[in-house]
């Protein structure tokens, strides 16, 4: 399967298991990613970038 990165459009080749919500990271310029939405049919994801970590998560 395979998707764009929206930071620098990228193209992004990912397994074919790949779930909603997964962060995966672009080839090209290593920013994470969020995916958000798998369509099976045309083996293709959309993507957005993930949300930074910020310090207080998990508190």
């Amino acid at each position: 399967m395979q998707g764009q990165c929206p930071v620098c459009d990228g193209t992004i080749q990912v397994v074919d298991n790949v779930e909603i919500s997964e962060v995966i990271k672009c080839q090209d310029c290593q920013n994470s990613l969020e995916v958000m939405a798998v369509d099976k049919d045309s083996q293709a994801i959309t993507v957005k970038e993930a949300p930074k970590v910020e310090e207080d998560w998990g508190e």
